[in-house]
């Protein structure tokens, strides 16, 4: 009998990782709190995922490890060539962190095979002299800043004078 393929998979701050086969996932939602950065870093480290299609991370305000957790995402972002859309949750983030997450940014924009990335809140995007063109051809922003709408649209502008193709889908600004 196959492995049943599962479709949706969330988890919180317990997640005991040693308990579940990832391998078969689709779709992997992934919330991250208070003290869960070098922990979920190391085990996103260790992951394959061959059949994941889109991967999503929500990421709390009092993270710790977040050099981990961006390592860890990369390492499953190499590990899963089937995936097609990411997101990347970092509304709640304190401001000191978002240039961190900028490498990760960087990382998503040499993949290929993503069809779609969302950003939603932080200005991973606030330096687009330091991002490569992205591969891919949606970017989507939501909840963004009203503050951050300047650096968003400079973003824009860049990566669309060099990516004809580029489509940007940018939902309601948070007050």
């Amino acid at each position: 009998m196959a492995t049943p393929i599962i479709d949706m998979a969330y988890f919180g701050s317990a997640f005991e990782p040693s308990e579940i086969s990832f391998q078969s996932f689709r779709v992997l939602e992934i919330d991250c709190c208070v003290g869960d950065g070098l922990r979920l870093g190391g085990v996103l480290n260790l992951l394959d995922m061959p059949v994941l299609t889109k991967m999503s991370l929500g990421i709390g305000d009092e993270i710790d490890g977040v050099d981990d957790l961006i390592e860890g995402m990369c390492s499953a972002l190499t590990q899963s060539p089937r995936l097609r859309e990411v997101t990347l949750d970092t509304t709640c983030i304190d401001e000191d962190y978002h240039y961190r997450f900028g490498v990760l940014g960087m990382f998503l924009s040499k993949l290929p095979y993503l069809e779609k990335v969302t950003f939603r809140g932080a200005a991973i995007y606030d330096s687009p002299r330091y991002l490569e063109l992205p591969q891919w051809q949606l970017f989507h922003f939501e909840e963004a800043a009203p503050k951050d709408i300047v650096d968003i649209n400079a973003f824009v502008a860049f990566v669309a004078s060099r990516n004809p193709n580029f489509k940007l889908l940018m939902a309601k600004c948070a007050g």
